[in-house]
Protein backbone atom coordinates (compact mmCIF):
# COMPACT_ATOMS: atom_id res chain seq x y z
CA UNK A 1 0.00 0.00 0.00
CA UNK A 2 1.52 3.39 -1.05
CA UNK A 3 2.40 5.86 1.80
CA UNK A 4 0.76 8.89 1.33
CA UNK A 5 3.19 11.16 2.53
CA UNK A 6 5.07 9.89 0.15
CA UNK A 7 2.83 10.48 -2.68
CA UNK A 8 2.87 14.08 -1.45
CA UNK A 9 6.53 14.63 -1.56
CA UNK A 10 6.98 13.29 -5.03
CA UNK A 11 3.92 15.57 -5.99
CA UNK A 12 5.56 18.49 -4.01
CA UNK A 13 9.52 17.60 -5.92
CA UNK A 14 7.45 17.55 -8.98
CA UNK A 15 5.43 20.42 -8.86
CA UNK A 16 8.35 23.63 -8.58
CA UNK A 17 10.12 21.56 -12.00
CA UNK A 18 6.63 21.46 -13.48
CA UNK A 19 6.39 25.73 -12.57
CA UNK A 20 10.18 25.98 -13.63
CA UNK A 21 9.20 24.53 -17.25
CA UNK A 22 5.64 26.45 -17.66
CA UNK A 23 7.64 29.84 -17.32
CA UNK A 24 10.32 29.62 -19.30
CA UNK A 25 8.07 28.42 -21.92
CA UNK A 26 5.97 31.51 -21.05
CA UNK A 27 9.08 33.95 -21.06
CA UNK A 28 10.76 32.09 -24.69
CA UNK A 29 6.75 32.31 -26.10
CA UNK A 30 6.45 36.41 -25.14
CA UNK A 31 10.04 36.63 -26.64
CA UNK A 32 9.14 34.93 -29.56
CA UNK A 33 6.35 37.03 -30.06
CA UNK A 34 7.53 40.12 -29.94
CA UNK A 35 10.17 39.04 -32.73
CA UNK A 36 7.50 38.41 -34.52
CA UNK A 37 4.99 41.83 -34.05
CA UNK A 38 8.13 43.51 -35.29
CA UNK A 39 8.93 41.52 -38.20
CA UNK A 40 4.93 41.51 -39.30
CA UNK A 41 4.98 45.35 -38.96
CA UNK A 42 8.06 45.68 -40.93
CA UNK A 43 6.61 43.67 -43.67
CA UNK A 44 2.81 45.60 -43.60
CA UNK A 45 5.11 48.79 -43.94
CA UNK A 46 7.16 47.49 -46.57
CA UNK A 47 5.92 48.15 -50.40
CA UNK A 48 7.84 46.27 -52.73
CA UNK A 49 5.81 48.38 -55.71
CA UNK A 50 6.25 51.51 -54.16
CA UNK A 51 9.43 51.85 -52.55
CA UNK A 52 10.90 55.87 -52.73
CA UNK A 53 14.52 54.45 -53.15
CA UNK A 54 13.49 52.24 -56.62
CA UNK A 55 11.40 55.10 -57.81
CA UNK A 56 13.89 57.75 -57.63
CA UNK A 57 16.26 55.22 -59.97
CA UNK A 58 13.42 54.56 -62.44
CA UNK A 59 12.29 58.43 -62.30
CA UNK A 60 16.60 58.92 -63.51
CA UNK A 61 16.58 56.07 -65.68
CA UNK A 62 13.47 57.33 -67.66
CA UNK A 63 15.70 60.68 -67.63
CA UNK A 64 18.91 59.02 -68.89
CA UNK A 65 17.66 55.96 -70.75
CA UNK A 66 19.61 52.95 -71.54
CA UNK A 67 22.14 53.54 -68.55
CA UNK A 68 24.16 50.42 -67.55
CA UNK A 69 24.91 51.69 -64.27
CA UNK A 70 22.06 52.73 -63.67
CA UNK A 71 20.05 49.78 -64.91
CA UNK A 72 22.37 47.26 -62.72
CA UNK A 73 21.71 49.53 -59.36
CA UNK A 74 18.15 49.06 -60.69
CA UNK A 75 18.31 45.57 -60.92
CA UNK A 76 20.35 45.08 -57.46
CA UNK A 77 18.07 47.33 -55.27
CA UNK A 78 14.78 45.04 -56.69
CA UNK A 79 16.83 41.80 -56.33
CA UNK A 80 17.43 43.29 -52.46
CA UNK A 81 14.03 44.41 -52.03
CA UNK A 82 12.30 40.69 -53.28
CA UNK A 83 15.25 39.09 -51.21
CA UNK A 84 14.34 41.53 -47.65
CA UNK A 85 10.50 40.47 -48.32
CA UNK A 86 10.37 36.76 -48.78
CA UNK A 87 13.21 36.70 -45.96
CA UNK A 88 10.77 38.27 -43.69
CA UNK A 89 8.07 35.80 -44.70
CA UNK A 90 10.10 32.77 -44.18
CA UNK A 91 10.88 34.38 -40.61
CA UNK A 92 7.62 34.89 -40.09
CA UNK A 93 6.38 30.86 -40.88
CA UNK A 94 9.81 29.96 -38.74
CA UNK A 95 8.95 31.48 -36.10
CA UNK A 96 5.36 30.90 -36.40
CA UNK A 97 6.30 27.19 -35.26
CA UNK A 98 8.45 28.28 -32.37
CA UNK A 99 5.99 30.03 -30.55
CA UNK A 100 3.56 27.13 -30.82
CA UNK A 101 6.09 25.28 -29.68
CA UNK A 102 6.97 27.24 -26.33
CA UNK A 103 3.21 27.66 -25.72
CA UNK A 104 2.91 23.81 -25.72
CA UNK A 105 5.64 23.83 -23.19
CA UNK A 106 4.28 26.49 -21.32
CA UNK A 107 0.72 24.81 -21.57
CA UNK A 108 2.05 21.30 -20.42
CA UNK A 109 3.81 22.70 -17.22
CA UNK A 110 0.68 24.76 -16.19
CA UNK A 111 -1.67 21.82 -16.30
CA UNK A 112 0.68 19.27 -14.81
CA UNK A 113 1.84 21.48 -12.41
CA UNK A 114 -2.24 21.95 -11.78
CA UNK A 115 -2.41 18.39 -11.50
CA UNK A 116 -0.02 17.44 -8.77
CA UNK A 117 0.04 20.91 -7.09
CA UNK A 118 0.70 19.69 -3.13
CA UNK A 119 -1.20 20.03 -0.07
CA UNK A 120 -0.33 22.77 2.07
CA UNK A 121 2.37 21.31 4.73
CA UNK A 122 1.05 20.90 8.41
CA UNK A 123 2.52 22.15 11.62
CA UNK A 124 5.77 20.29 12.72
CA UNK A 125 9.33 18.67 11.60
CA UNK A 126 10.21 17.88 7.87
CA UNK A 127 10.55 14.72 7.21
CA UNK A 128 13.75 13.36 5.65
CA UNK A 129 13.98 12.38 2.03
CA UNK A 130 14.16 8.79 1.02
CA UNK A 131 15.32 7.40 -2.34
CA UNK A 132 12.17 7.96 -4.26
CA UNK A 133 12.00 11.59 -3.05
CA UNK A 134 15.84 12.37 -4.21
CA UNK A 135 15.16 10.42 -7.58
CA UNK A 136 12.20 12.63 -8.11
CA UNK A 137 14.13 15.56 -7.00
CA UNK A 138 16.74 14.73 -9.92
CA UNK A 139 13.83 13.89 -12.11
CA UNK A 140 12.74 17.74 -11.88
CA UNK A 141 16.49 19.20 -12.19
CA UNK A 142 16.73 17.02 -15.46
CA UNK A 143 13.21 18.35 -16.76
CA UNK A 144 13.80 22.10 -16.10
CA UNK A 145 17.43 21.50 -17.08
CA UNK A 146 16.16 19.93 -20.64
CA UNK A 147 13.69 22.65 -21.40
CA UNK A 148 16.32 25.04 -20.76
CA UNK A 149 18.65 23.86 -22.64
CA UNK A 150 15.29 23.68 -25.68
CA UNK A 151 14.78 27.17 -24.98
CA UNK A 152 18.53 28.33 -25.81
CA UNK A 153 18.60 26.25 -28.41
CA UNK A 154 15.51 27.62 -29.94
CA UNK A 155 17.20 31.23 -29.12
CA UNK A 156 19.92 30.48 -30.93
CA UNK A 157 17.98 29.06 -33.97
CA UNK A 158 16.14 32.50 -33.89
CA UNK A 159 18.84 34.64 -33.50
CA UNK A 160 20.43 32.67 -37.08
CA UNK A 161 17.48 33.11 -38.45
CA UNK A 162 17.24 37.10 -38.26
CA UNK A 163 20.97 37.93 -38.66
CA UNK A 164 21.81 38.71 -42.20
CA UNK A 165 24.11 35.33 -42.17
CA UNK A 166 20.46 33.72 -42.94
CA UNK A 167 19.74 35.90 -45.98
CA UNK A 168 22.28 34.11 -47.60
CA UNK A 169 20.86 31.07 -50.28
CA UNK A 170 22.80 27.87 -49.89
CA UNK A 171 20.87 26.56 -53.20
CA UNK A 172 22.74 25.57 -55.82
CA UNK A 173 22.57 25.57 -59.25
CA UNK A 174 23.71 23.90 -62.18
CA UNK A 175 26.50 26.44 -64.00
CA UNK A 176 25.29 27.16 -67.72
CA UNK A 177 28.57 24.71 -68.87
CA UNK A 178 26.76 21.79 -66.75
CA UNK A 179 22.92 23.45 -68.38
CA UNK A 180 24.57 23.58 -71.93
CA UNK A 181 26.30 19.60 -71.64
CA UNK A 182 22.50 18.37 -71.14
CA UNK A 183 19.45 19.07 -72.89
CA UNK A 184 17.48 20.53 -69.83
CA UNK A 185 14.12 22.48 -71.96
CA UNK A 186 12.77 22.75 -75.25
CA UNK A 187 15.67 23.50 -78.10
CA UNK A 188 18.04 23.08 -75.31
CA UNK A 189 20.20 24.86 -73.06
CA UNK A 190 19.80 28.06 -74.99
CA UNK A 191 16.34 27.48 -76.45
CA UNK A 192 17.86 27.81 -79.74
CA UNK A 193 17.89 24.74 -81.16
CA UNK A 194 21.72 24.20 -80.97
CA UNK A 195 23.56 21.56 -79.50
CA UNK A 196 26.83 21.72 -77.77
CA UNK A 197 27.71 18.50 -79.32
CA UNK A 198 29.03 18.18 -82.95
CA UNK A 199 29.01 14.00 -83.59
CA UNK A 200 25.22 13.72 -84.03
CA UNK A 201 24.51 10.64 -86.41
CA UNK A 202 23.62 11.13 -89.74
CA UNK A 203 22.27 7.63 -90.82
CA UNK A 204 19.81 5.80 -89.30
CA UNK A 205 17.06 3.42 -90.66
CA UNK A 206 13.59 2.29 -89.44
CA UNK A 207 13.07 -0.17 -91.38
CA UNK A 208 16.16 -2.45 -90.91
CA UNK A 209 16.96 -0.93 -87.47
CA UNK A 210 20.28 0.50 -88.22
CA UNK A 211 21.20 3.08 -86.37
CA UNK A 212 18.62 3.19 -83.88
CA UNK A 213 19.67 1.93 -80.27
CA UNK A 214 16.13 1.73 -79.08
CA UNK A 215 12.33 2.33 -79.52
CA UNK A 216 9.92 2.13 -76.65
CA UNK A 217 6.65 3.30 -76.08
CA UNK A 218 4.98 6.20 -74.08
CA UNK A 219 1.97 4.96 -71.90
CA UNK A 220 0.04 8.90 -72.87
CA UNK A 221 -0.22 10.99 -75.79
CA UNK A 222 1.95 14.45 -75.98
CA UNK A 223 3.25 16.85 -78.34
CA UNK A 224 6.03 18.16 -75.47
CA UNK A 225 9.50 17.29 -76.65
CA UNK A 226 12.10 15.19 -74.68
CA UNK A 227 14.56 16.59 -71.92
CA UNK A 228 17.79 14.76 -71.08
CA UNK A 229 20.01 14.75 -68.03
CA UNK A 230 22.81 12.86 -67.53
CA UNK A 231 21.41 9.29 -67.81
CA UNK A 232 17.65 10.09 -67.71
CA UNK A 233 15.20 11.30 -70.24
CA UNK A 234 11.63 12.73 -69.58
CA UNK A 235 8.78 13.69 -70.98
CA UNK A 236 4.77 14.48 -70.58
CA UNK A 237 1.84 12.81 -71.61
CA UNK A 238 -1.91 13.43 -71.06
CA UNK A 239 -5.64 13.27 -72.23
CA UNK A 240 -8.48 15.08 -71.08
CA UNK A 241 -8.32 13.05 -67.63
CA UNK A 242 -5.04 12.30 -67.16
CA UNK A 243 -1.22 14.16 -66.88
CA UNK A 244 1.86 12.26 -66.17
CA UNK A 245 5.36 12.73 -65.91
CA UNK A 246 7.71 9.94 -67.50
CA UNK A 247 11.33 9.60 -67.07
CA UNK A 248 13.60 7.13 -69.06
CA UNK A 249 16.87 5.40 -68.88
CA UNK A 250 18.86 7.00 -71.53
CA UNK A 251 21.08 4.25 -72.05
CA UNK A 252 18.05 1.47 -73.03
CA UNK A 253 15.22 2.95 -73.23
CA UNK A 254 13.64 1.42 -69.74
CA UNK A 255 10.80 3.21 -68.66
CA UNK A 256 11.62 4.06 -65.11
CA UNK A 257 8.44 5.22 -63.40
CA UNK A 258 5.42 7.25 -64.27
CA UNK A 259 4.13 9.83 -62.25
CA UNK A 260 0.38 11.50 -62.57
CA UNK A 261 0.31 15.02 -61.62
CA UNK A 262 -3.16 16.10 -59.96
CA UNK A 263 -3.90 19.54 -58.13
CA UNK A 264 -7.55 20.92 -57.37
CA UNK A 265 -7.13 22.56 -61.19
CA UNK A 266 -10.51 22.11 -63.62
CA UNK A 267 -9.59 20.26 -66.30
CA UNK A 268 -8.54 21.17 -69.73
CA UNK A 269 -11.89 21.60 -71.92
CA UNK A 270 -12.81 19.40 -74.83
CA UNK A 271 -11.99 21.96 -77.17
CA UNK A 272 -8.38 21.55 -76.53
CA UNK A 273 -7.26 21.30 -80.44
CA UNK A 274 -5.01 18.09 -81.63
CA UNK A 275 -2.27 20.44 -83.03
CA UNK A 276 -1.65 20.87 -79.24
CA UNK A 277 -3.60 18.34 -77.46
CA UNK A 278 -3.23 17.79 -73.49
CA UNK A 279 0.38 17.62 -73.53
CA UNK A 280 1.99 20.33 -75.16
CA UNK A 281 4.41 22.73 -72.79
CA UNK A 282 7.91 20.63 -72.63
CA UNK A 283 9.61 20.09 -69.27
CA UNK A 284 12.49 21.40 -67.86
CA UNK A 285 15.84 19.77 -65.62
CA UNK A 286 17.80 21.53 -63.78
CA UNK A 287 19.92 18.74 -62.40
CA UNK A 288 18.17 17.66 -59.77
CA UNK A 289 14.25 18.47 -60.27
CA UNK A 290 12.02 18.16 -63.54
CA UNK A 291 9.37 20.57 -64.25
CA UNK A 292 6.21 20.02 -65.85
CA UNK A 293 3.28 22.00 -67.28
CA UNK A 294 -0.31 21.19 -68.78
CA UNK A 295 -3.10 22.87 -70.78
CA UNK A 296 -4.88 23.80 -67.86
CA UNK A 297 -2.54 25.76 -66.07
CA UNK A 298 -0.99 22.98 -63.30
CA UNK A 299 2.69 23.13 -62.64
CA UNK A 300 4.24 20.19 -60.89
CA UNK A 301 7.75 19.99 -59.58
CA UNK A 302 9.39 16.39 -59.18
CA UNK A 303 12.82 14.94 -57.99
CA UNK A 304 15.01 12.86 -59.89
CA UNK A 305 13.51 9.46 -58.31
CA UNK A 306 9.74 10.63 -58.70
CA UNK A 307 8.52 12.00 -56.01
CA UNK A 308 6.26 14.97 -56.19
CA UNK A 309 7.81 18.04 -54.61
CA UNK A 310 5.45 20.41 -55.60
CA UNK A 311 2.63 21.25 -57.59
CA UNK A 312 0.81 24.57 -58.20
CA UNK A 313 -2.44 25.51 -60.22
CA UNK A 314 -2.54 28.70 -61.84
CA UNK A 315 -5.91 28.21 -63.28
CA UNK A 316 -7.05 27.42 -67.07
CA UNK A 317 -6.12 30.52 -69.04
CA UNK A 318 -8.28 32.00 -71.61
CA UNK A 319 -6.54 30.63 -74.56
CA UNK A 320 -8.61 28.27 -77.31
CA UNK A 321 -5.08 25.73 -76.90
CA UNK A 322 -5.04 26.21 -73.50
CA UNK A 323 -1.39 26.66 -71.43
CA UNK A 324 1.22 25.89 -74.36
CA UNK A 325 4.14 27.70 -73.86
CA UNK A 326 7.21 25.51 -72.26
CA UNK A 327 9.30 25.91 -69.28
CA UNK A 328 12.29 27.85 -68.98
CA UNK A 329 15.05 27.58 -65.92
CA UNK A 330 17.39 31.00 -65.34
CA UNK A 331 19.81 29.96 -62.11
CA UNK A 332 17.12 28.76 -59.06
CA UNK A 333 14.01 30.28 -61.04
CA UNK A 334 11.85 28.13 -63.05
CA UNK A 335 10.15 31.07 -66.25
CA UNK A 336 6.67 30.44 -67.13
CA UNK A 337 5.32 32.86 -69.48
CA UNK A 338 1.05 32.47 -69.67
CA UNK A 339 0.14 34.36 -72.30
CA UNK A 340 -4.13 34.57 -72.82
CA UNK A 341 -7.17 36.79 -73.98
CA UNK A 342 -7.65 38.11 -77.36
CA UNK A 343 -6.79 41.70 -76.63
CA UNK A 344 -3.93 42.81 -74.94
CA UNK A 345 -5.94 45.64 -73.22
CA UNK A 346 -7.78 42.69 -71.16
CA UNK A 347 -4.37 42.52 -68.85
CA UNK A 348 -4.58 38.86 -68.58
CA UNK A 349 -0.82 37.95 -69.63
CA UNK A 350 1.62 37.31 -67.26
CA UNK A 351 4.99 36.44 -66.72
CA UNK A 352 6.49 34.83 -63.28
CA UNK A 353 9.68 33.22 -61.58
CA UNK A 354 9.46 30.76 -59.38
CA UNK A 355 11.68 29.00 -56.56
CA UNK A 356 12.05 25.64 -58.44
CA UNK A 357 12.60 24.39 -54.71
CA UNK A 358 9.72 25.30 -53.03
CA UNK A 359 7.47 26.46 -56.23
CA UNK A 360 6.87 29.79 -54.42
CA UNK A 361 6.37 32.80 -56.51
CA UNK A 362 9.69 35.13 -56.38
CA UNK A 363 8.59 37.82 -58.93
CA UNK A 364 5.59 38.49 -61.29
CA UNK A 365 4.78 40.77 -64.21
CA UNK A 366 1.82 41.60 -66.22
CA UNK A 367 2.25 41.56 -69.69
CA UNK A 368 0.24 43.72 -72.17
CA UNK A 369 0.16 40.69 -75.00
CA UNK A 370 -2.78 38.74 -76.29
CA UNK A 371 -2.61 34.89 -76.01
CA UNK A 372 0.79 33.31 -77.64
CA UNK A 373 2.60 29.70 -77.33
CA UNK A 374 5.75 30.73 -77.47
CA UNK A 375 8.66 29.73 -74.99
CA UNK A 376 10.99 32.75 -73.32
CA UNK A 377 14.72 32.46 -73.31
CA UNK A 378 17.43 33.42 -71.70
CA UNK A 379 19.98 35.84 -73.85
CA UNK A 380 23.55 35.97 -72.20
CA UNK A 381 24.19 39.39 -74.08
CA UNK A 382 26.86 42.06 -73.20
CA UNK A 383 24.89 43.23 -70.78
CA UNK A 384 24.08 40.70 -69.30
CA UNK A 385 21.52 37.73 -69.13
CA UNK A 386 18.05 38.94 -70.46
CA UNK A 387 14.62 37.19 -70.88
CA UNK A 388 13.33 37.12 -74.19
CA UNK A 389 9.38 36.91 -74.97
CA UNK A 390 7.72 37.33 -78.17
CA UNK A 391 4.05 37.68 -78.83
CA UNK A 392 1.15 39.96 -79.95
CA UNK A 393 2.41 42.57 -80.55
CA UNK A 394 5.64 43.28 -77.98
CA UNK A 395 8.37 41.66 -78.22
CA UNK A 396 9.70 42.31 -74.20
CA UNK A 397 13.23 41.68 -72.61
CA UNK A 398 12.97 40.99 -68.97
CA UNK A 399 16.08 40.95 -65.91
CA UNK A 400 15.69 37.21 -65.25
CA UNK A 401 16.38 36.90 -61.77
CA UNK A 402 13.28 40.38 -60.67
CA UNK A 403 11.07 40.28 -63.88
CA UNK A 404 12.10 44.10 -64.13
CA UNK A 405 11.44 45.23 -67.79
CA UNK A 406 14.77 46.09 -69.82
CA UNK A 407 12.92 46.85 -73.56
CA UNK A 408 10.47 45.94 -75.82
CA UNK A 409 9.90 46.26 -79.69
CA UNK A 410 6.29 46.65 -81.96
CA UNK A 411 6.91 43.82 -84.09
CA UNK A 412 4.49 40.71 -83.25
CA UNK A 413 1.26 40.06 -85.03
CA UNK A 414 -1.19 37.51 -84.49
CA UNK A 415 -1.57 33.74 -82.50
CA UNK A 416 2.47 33.95 -82.40
CA UNK A 417 3.91 30.41 -82.38
CA UNK A 418 7.99 30.21 -83.06
CA UNK A 419 9.77 31.35 -80.24
CA UNK A 420 12.49 34.06 -80.06
CA UNK A 421 16.22 33.14 -80.59
CA UNK A 422 19.71 35.10 -79.93
CA UNK A 423 22.64 34.93 -82.58
CA UNK A 424 25.20 36.89 -83.44
CA UNK A 425 24.25 39.59 -80.84
CA UNK A 426 21.05 39.85 -81.90
CA UNK A 427 17.44 38.91 -81.11
CA UNK A 428 15.87 36.87 -84.01
CA UNK A 429 12.15 37.14 -83.63
CA UNK A 430 9.73 35.67 -86.40
CA UNK A 431 6.09 35.26 -87.43
CA UNK A 432 4.29 34.21 -90.64
CA UNK A 433 1.53 37.23 -89.95
CA UNK A 434 4.20 39.94 -88.74
CA UNK A 435 7.99 39.77 -89.64
CA UNK A 436 11.75 38.74 -88.92
CA UNK A 437 13.22 40.58 -87.40
CA UNK A 438 16.94 41.26 -85.70
CA UNK A 439 16.85 43.37 -82.81
CA UNK A 440 20.11 44.48 -80.76
CA UNK A 441 19.30 44.11 -76.93
CA UNK A 442 21.30 47.01 -75.59
CA UNK A 443 17.99 49.44 -75.60
CA UNK A 444 16.07 51.00 -72.91
CA UNK A 445 12.11 51.47 -72.69
CA UNK A 446 10.36 51.34 -76.27
CA UNK A 447 13.09 50.21 -78.73
CA UNK A 448 10.58 49.68 -81.82
CA UNK A 449 12.36 52.76 -83.45
CA UNK A 450 16.18 53.12 -82.35
CA UNK A 451 16.77 48.73 -81.95
CA UNK A 452 15.64 46.95 -84.89
CA UNK A 453 18.63 45.95 -86.96
CA UNK A 454 16.54 45.04 -90.17
CA UNK A 455 13.30 43.23 -90.73
CA UNK A 456 12.23 40.42 -93.78
CA UNK A 457 9.22 39.28 -94.79
CA UNK A 458 9.26 36.27 -97.27
CA UNK A 459 9.10 32.53 -96.45
CA UNK A 460 8.19 33.01 -92.61
CA UNK A 461 6.63 30.41 -90.26
CA UNK A 462 3.66 29.86 -87.95
CA UNK A 463 4.46 27.55 -86.05
CA UNK A 464 8.30 26.12 -86.24
CA UNK A 465 11.06 28.37 -84.26
CA UNK A 466 13.89 29.01 -86.36
CA UNK A 467 17.67 28.14 -85.78
CA UNK A 468 21.00 30.09 -86.42
CA UNK A 469 24.49 29.66 -86.49
CA UNK A 470 25.82 32.79 -85.68
CA UNK A 471 26.43 33.99 -89.13
CA UNK A 472 23.37 32.89 -90.77
CA UNK A 473 19.55 32.15 -89.18
CA UNK A 474 17.57 29.08 -91.37
CA UNK A 475 13.20 28.62 -91.05
CA UNK A 476 10.98 26.12 -92.14
CA UNK A 477 7.39 26.83 -92.50
CA UNK A 478 4.37 24.28 -92.20
CA UNK A 479 4.93 23.50 -95.78
CA UNK A 480 8.40 22.87 -96.50
CA UNK A 481 9.84 26.17 -97.45
CA UNK A 482 13.36 26.08 -96.07
CA UNK A 483 14.82 29.67 -96.40
CA UNK A 484 18.42 31.08 -95.06
CA UNK A 485 19.07 35.23 -94.12
CA UNK A 486 22.52 36.45 -92.92
CA UNK A 487 22.12 37.79 -89.62
CA UNK A 488 24.21 41.01 -90.39
CA UNK A 489 22.03 42.74 -92.67
CA UNK A 490 19.25 40.29 -93.42
CA UNK A 491 19.53 39.68 -97.29
CA UNK A 492 17.93 36.32 -98.25
CA UNK A 493 20.61 33.95 -99.62
CA UNK A 494 18.79 31.19 -100.37
CA UNK A 495 15.52 29.14 -100.17
CA UNK A 496 14.63 25.57 -100.78
CA UNK A 497 11.39 23.82 -101.39
CA UNK A 498 11.37 20.22 -98.77
CA UNK A 499 9.17 17.36 -100.01
CA UNK A 500 7.48 17.27 -96.93
CA UNK A 501 5.69 19.20 -93.92
CA UNK A 502 7.12 20.45 -90.40
CA UNK A 503 5.94 21.04 -87.24
CA UNK A 504 9.25 20.21 -85.15
CA UNK A 505 11.38 22.87 -85.17
CA UNK A 506 15.33 22.76 -86.97
CA UNK A 507 18.08 22.42 -84.79
CA UNK A 508 21.88 23.09 -85.39
CA UNK A 509 24.71 20.73 -84.74
CA UNK A 510 27.92 21.35 -85.58
CA UNK A 511 28.04 23.16 -89.11
CA UNK A 512 24.53 20.83 -89.89
CA UNK A 513 20.76 21.83 -90.17
CA UNK A 514 18.29 18.34 -88.84
CA UNK A 515 15.40 18.81 -90.20
CA UNK A 516 12.41 16.21 -88.90
CA UNK A 517 9.22 15.90 -91.37
CA UNK A 518 6.11 15.17 -89.35
CA UNK A 519 6.22 11.15 -91.07
CA UNK A 520 9.49 10.89 -89.15
CA UNK A 521 11.91 11.74 -91.92
CA UNK A 522 15.47 13.65 -91.20
CA UNK A 523 16.80 15.78 -93.65
CA UNK A 524 20.16 16.95 -93.05
CA UNK A 525 21.33 20.38 -94.39
CA UNK A 526 24.85 22.20 -94.57
CA UNK A 527 24.65 25.43 -92.83
CA UNK A 528 25.86 27.48 -95.28
CA UNK A 529 25.83 30.70 -97.90
CA UNK A 530 24.31 28.06 -100.71
CA UNK A 531 21.77 25.18 -100.28
CA UNK A 532 23.47 22.18 -100.26
CA UNK A 533 21.89 18.17 -98.87
CA UNK A 534 23.98 16.29 -96.72
CA UNK A 535 21.72 13.59 -96.24
CA UNK A 536 18.24 11.61 -95.10
CA UNK A 537 17.54 9.68 -92.67
CA UNK A 538 13.62 7.86 -91.55
CA UNK A 539 11.85 6.70 -88.06
CA UNK A 540 9.17 5.65 -90.23
CA UNK A 541 8.74 1.85 -91.11
CA UNK A 542 6.58 2.80 -94.36
CA UNK A 543 6.42 4.29 -97.21
CA UNK A 544 4.11 7.42 -97.66
CA UNK A 545 2.50 5.95 -99.89
CA UNK A 546 2.13 2.98 -97.68
CA UNK A 547 1.09 5.63 -94.59
CA UNK A 548 -1.39 6.95 -96.93
CA UNK A 549 -3.04 3.72 -97.69
CA UNK A 550 -3.45 2.64 -93.97
CA UNK A 551 -5.23 5.71 -92.63
CA UNK A 552 -8.17 3.71 -93.23
CA UNK A 553 -9.48 3.09 -89.78
CA UNK A 554 -10.23 -0.60 -90.77
CA UNK A 555 -6.48 -1.25 -92.36
CA UNK A 556 -4.66 -3.82 -89.91
CA UNK A 557 -1.60 -2.28 -89.26
CA UNK A 558 -3.29 1.27 -88.60
CA UNK A 559 -1.83 5.08 -89.77
CA UNK A 560 2.02 5.71 -89.36
CA UNK A 561 3.87 7.63 -86.66
CA UNK A 562 3.75 10.80 -86.70
CA UNK A 563 6.45 13.60 -85.56
CA UNK A 564 5.86 17.14 -83.84
CA UNK A 565 8.19 17.11 -81.19
CA UNK A 566 12.01 18.82 -81.97
CA UNK A 567 14.77 16.52 -81.16
CA UNK A 568 16.96 16.47 -78.58
CA UNK A 569 20.61 16.31 -78.73
CA UNK A 570 23.25 14.83 -76.63
CA UNK A 571 26.92 13.57 -76.93
CA UNK A 572 26.29 10.80 -80.23
CA UNK A 573 23.02 10.16 -79.58
CA UNK A 574 19.24 12.10 -80.68
CA UNK A 575 16.41 11.17 -78.53
CA UNK A 576 13.00 12.06 -80.78
CA UNK A 577 9.57 11.27 -80.10
CA UNK A 578 6.89 10.35 -82.21
CA UNK A 579 3.04 9.98 -81.52
CA UNK A 580 3.71 6.36 -79.74
CA UNK A 581 7.11 5.91 -79.36
CA UNK A 582 10.46 7.02 -78.04
CA UNK A 583 13.00 6.40 -80.31
CA UNK A 584 17.16 6.99 -79.07
CA UNK A 585 19.58 7.45 -82.11
CA UNK A 586 23.04 6.89 -81.90
CA UNK A 587 25.65 3.47 -80.57
CA UNK A 588 25.67 2.61 -77.39
CA UNK A 589 28.32 3.89 -74.97
CA UNK A 590 31.33 1.52 -74.11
Amino acid sequence: MTDPSTTGRRSEALFRPSVSAAVVGGVFSAAVAVVLVVTWARMSRADLANSADLAALKAELFARPGEPELLERIRRLDLQLRSDYFARRRRLKVGGWMLLAGAAVALAGVRFARAIRPDLPSPGPAPALGRIEHRTNRLGRWLVGGVAAGCVAAVAAVAFLYSPVALVSDVRYPTYEEYAANWPRFRGAGGSGVSAHADAPMRWDARTGEGILWKTPIPLPGKSSPVVWGNRVFCTGATMGAAEVFCFDADDGKLLWRRPVKTASTPAGEDIGDDTGYAAPTAAVDGQRVYAAFPNGDLACLNFRGAVLWTRSEGVPDNTYGHASSLAIHENLLIVQRDQGQDPEQGLSEIMGVEGATGKVVWIEARPVKSSWTTPIIARTPTGSQLITSADPWVIAYDPATGLELWRAKLMAGDVAPSPIYSGGLVLVVHSEAVLAAIRTDGSGDVTETHVAWTADDGLPDITSPVADGTRVYLVNANGLLSCYRIADGKKLWEKELDGAFNASPSLVGDRIYLIDQRGRCLIVAAADAYRSLGEASLNTRTAQEGNEQDDPDAEQGAPETFSASPAFMDGRIYIRGSQHLYCIGARKP
